[in-house]
């Protein structure tokens, strides 16, 4: 939803460079509509893709915290990117995705079609 917000109120260049920083959220994404399906190798994606996010919004925070002025190309993309919203959202999902009751909900056995 910022995504678009900011095509409607900024332009797409920033739009496009808050979507970087939103890219392993979007591959978590994908790989949750194969949650009901998916076995324990779908939770691992899932976990993985989330520490990814985070490191990426523990990026972008360090970015945002006024410590350098830098406006290269490249530094714009992690100044967009997720924050604080990106590094809780990925916490609370490898939390979750890493307790037992999740690890058994992976792990069950589900009956052939």
């Amino acid at each position: 939803m910022g995504t678009v917000v900011l095509v409607v109120f900024e332009d797409a260049e920033t739009a496009g460079v808050n979507t970087v920083g939103y890219f392993f959220f979007w591959v978590l994404a994908i790989v949750a509509s194969f949650f009901r399906r998916g076995g324990n190798g779908v939770r691992i994606a899932a976990i993985f893709l989330a520490i990814l996010e985070a490191f990426v919004a523990l990026g972008s925070m360090g970015a945002n915290s006024n410590v350098t002025d830098d406006d290269s190309p490249g530094f714009r993309i992690v100044r967009f990117s997720p924050g604080p919203f990106g590094l809780c959202a990925a916490l609370v999902i490898v939390v979750l995705l890493c307790q037992g009751s999740a690890g058994r909900w992976f792990s069950r056995l589900r009956a052939q079609r």
